[in-house]
């Protein structure tokens, strides 16, 4: 969501639409998600290490989020999520001369509030993998995360 309209719950109705149209078509029994744990708590996922699900590694990062869609289906299983080739080729793009290819408009780069944050979360559970999603808060409320200044 677009930082001119993040704030009104546009992104919890987005994660909820999204969760009861994967309830409703009954196909799969969970999903995994790489977010802020904060948001996506409110809906219902859960840390992976709850499920025994991992990134190929065996690491259980903060970020990486689990909701059981159907109910035990996950009970007593564990599993690795890989990441599609998609995501690795485009960290290896340059994104700009792709933009530039495909004429987009220039715009304005910049970090949101919401990705500081979930930067900041990152950093430390790197530094601590045993920091509970309450310390980590906790620890968001003494350091300022936010500036009002536009970073590029």
């Amino acid at each position: 969501v677009t930082p001119e309209y993040q704030g009104q719950g546009i992104g919890s109705r987005l994660i909820s639409e999204s969760i009861e149209r994967i309830k409703k078509d009954g196909i799969y029994g969970g999903v995994v998600i790489l977010g802020y744990p904060h948001v996506y708590a409110k809906h219902g996922f859960f840390p992976s290490s709850k499920f025994q699900v991992t990134m190929p590694d065996g690491s259980y990062p903060k970020g990486l989020q689990v909701l059981e869609t159907k109910e035990t289906v996950l009970s007593g299983k564990n599993g690795k999520i890989y990441m599609s080739d998609v995501f690795e080729k485009v960290q290896n793009m340059d994104l700009q001369a792709f933009e530039d290819e495909l004429n987009f408009p220039p715009r304005e780069k910049f970090t949101t509030p919401s990705q500081k944050i979930f930067s900041y979360t990152i950093q430390l559970s790197q530094s601590d993998p045993d920091l509970t999603l309450e310390q980590i808060k906790d620890s968001m409320n003494r350091k300022p995360l936010i500036n009002s200044s536009k970073e590029p």
